[in-house]
């Protein structure tokens, strides 16, 4: 089986208003960001997404580190 790539991700840049408002993107997408800004296992090929998402915010994401896993849900 391939590999699968993950990220963790640090978001900077968003106001209050738009931290509110990626937070509930993140909820209905079935992530949730920590209080640090940082969103603890994404997939690779939803990091795209995500950062087209915090973009039109005004905002920024980090990739902090990557890893790969046999099997993700």
């Amino acid at each position: 089986m391939k590999q699968k790539k993950m990220c963790k991700l640090k978001i900077v840049g968003l106001a209050e208003r738009e931290r509110r408002l990626f937070k509930m993107y993140l909820y209905e997408i079935g992530y949730t960001l920590e209080d640090v800004g940082t969103i603890a296992a994404v997939r690779e090929t939803e990091v795209k997404k995500l950062k087209k998402f915090v973009e039109l915010l005004n905002g920024n994401i980090e990739i902090l580190d990557t890893w790969e896993v046999a099997n993700y849900f």
